[in-house]
């Protein structure tokens, strides 16, 4: 996504949007290209609190598909970070062993004997314990790999 695409950003007057002041779709886009999507800068850009762009992307079909597009860009480029350091050819052990680590523990690996065994030594059951001083409460839910075991 190049920035050529969004409509430069105006500068504002003011310390804070005043209320009477509508937030446009074109400047909101731009505030979150600029931003990569981070809502909090963008709404620093466009000098308003975040719950109002909040307010304003989830009544905006096209606000949440950009929002949408640019964090499939940033998941798209972490990930390629990872790729990208087990092939290059001047990655050093340390970086082609940090894109081994990232690849092997992701969803992408699970069930490979090389990834990571999942927690509780193999079995597949889950679990949450709340403590509160003395007292414990563990809750325990079964998986549909358990119901295949027997």
């Amino acid at each position: 996504m190049e920035l050529r695409e969004f409509r430069v950003l105006p500068y504002y007057s003011w310390e804070e949007r005043p209320f009477h002041i509508p937030l446009e779709l074109e400047e909101v886009r731009t505030a979150l290209a600029i931003s990569h999507g981070v809502i909090s800068v963008a709404a620093g850009k466009l000098k308003v609190s975040i719950v109002r762009l909040n307010r304003f992307i989830d009544r905006s079909v096209e606000a949440q598909g950009l929002l949408r597009e640019l964090r499939d860009a940033i998941i798209a480029r972490a990930s390629d970070e990872a790729v990208i350091a087990l092939f290059d050819p001047n990655s050093d052990d340390r970086r082609r062993e940090w894109g081994s680590v990232r690849v092997l523990g992701s969803r992408v690996a699970q069930g490979h004997a090389f990834s990571p065994a999942p927690s509780g030594g193999g079995n597949s059951a889950a679990s949450v314990t709340l403590t509160d001083g003395t007292k414990r409460i563990t809750f325990r839910w079964r998986s549909d790999d358990d119901d295949d075991a027997g």
